[in-house]
């Protein structure tokens, strides 16, 4: 089996939710083969560590940063952040964002265009039984928060909202990696298809997946300094459709490179979602583009964090149908949950 190391591409994306100070991996390049081979990717940090000092909690309580990496069953690992913001924020400062975001989102609904959004769980809501609970930071404090927080994701109401907590933890296939906080390729597709189900329950039911593995060196792993690389499950679209990329100055090559903007048309249209369709997301939505990209007509994806605001803002006008991503842990502090955003697409919109 042939494969060939990986070029690192690293970018920085610091969590900015108080009393938070970490970020998200990126995949570099890698040799892409085809089911069953095991390409090498490598995650990426540049993190900054935990900072020193100790924050309250929503109990009262103050309490010292949790580590980057929380060691669970099974070797997965977990996000030290996500326990934190648990015990600081809890689920009614999850609500309150997802309030803003979900008005985001009936903004560009009331203007005649179809919006699917989302919160993309933390690994910790459908994969909670792989917690070692006892040795949890926080103790109650974090798992009241996560079970606040898993409850929103559930059961939270609002016009085109996608709960994903479920699908992902009935997946009989590895949906997140054991050693980074990213959902994998396989997590991607999930999305992927439950976006279509949303959109057309037909258009759902022609989504094919192939499965097979990759190897990968996780953030978690990086930032403590431990060289151990992951293999994990891959998934491959296999729906029958054709994907082709339109021209552009960044032609994006596939998983697992990212790109902050890409276009595409797919056929045969009988399969597909008609018309003009912009998916914005983060690097979870990038996991899941390969199985997003068969889904629609004619599509384009653009990585909030790195596109101009206006830009995405004038690509929603031009779009017939939205679907938004954004990464649970950070939909606080994510310009898609704001008033400015809310203002920009009024007066582009109306």
């Amino acid at each position: 089996m042939n494969v060939r190391r990986s070029l690192l591409v690293p970018t920085v994306f610091a969590a900015l939710l108080v009393p938070l100070a970490a970020a998200n991996g990126v995949v570099g390049r890698a040799d892409r083969g085809h089911a069953g081979a095991v390409p090498d990717i490598r995650v990426l940090d540049r993190v900054p560590a935990a900072p020193a000092g100790k924050w309250t909690g929503t109990d009262g309580q103050d309490y010292d940063y949790a580590p980057v990496a929380v060691p669970g069953k099974k070797g997965y690992l977990y996000f030290g952040a996500d326990f934190d913001n648990a015990c600081s924020v809890g689920g009614p400062g999850l609500k309150d964002a997802a309030d803003q975001l979900a008005k985001v989102a009936n903004i560009i609904r009331h203007s005649g265009r179809r919006v699917v959004w989302t919160m993309a769980p933390n690994k910790s809501a459908p994969l909670a039984r792989y917690i070692k609970q006892k040795d949890a930071p926080h103790g109650t404090c974090a798992r009241a928060g996560m079970a606040q927080q898993t409850k929103l994701l559930r059961t939270y109401r609002a016009p085109g909202y996608l709960p994903l907590v479920d699908a992902l933890a009935k997946s009989k296939h590895q949906v997140y990696w054991k050693t980074d906080p990213h959902w994998s390729t396989v997590g991607g597709a999930v999305f992927a298809k439950e976006v279509a189900r949303a959109l057309d329950p037909k258009l759902a039911a022609i989504q094919r997946s192939r499965y097979g593995k990759e190897r990968g060196l996780g953030s978690l792993n990086v930032l403590r300094g431990i060289e151990k690389w992951e293999t994990l499950e891959r998934a491959y679209p296999a729906t029958k459709v054709k994907v082709t990329q339109r021209p552009s100055d960044n032609p994006w090559p596939g998983y697992p490179e990212f790109t902050w903007d890409t276009s595409w048309d797919t056929t045969p249209a009988k399969k597909t979602w008609p018309g003009k369709t912009l998916v914005i997301g983060d690097s979870f939505a990038e996991f899941g583009l390969e199985s997003i990209r068969p889904l629609f007509r004619h599509g384009r994806w653009m990585w909030f964090a790195h596109v101009a605001p206006q830009d995405m803002v004038q690509a929603i006008k031009q779009a017939d149908t939205v679907v938004l991503e954004v990464f649970e842990l950070y939909v606080p502090n994510t310009i898609m949950a704001t008033k400015v955003l809310q203002r920009e697409l009024r007066k582009a919109l109306y």
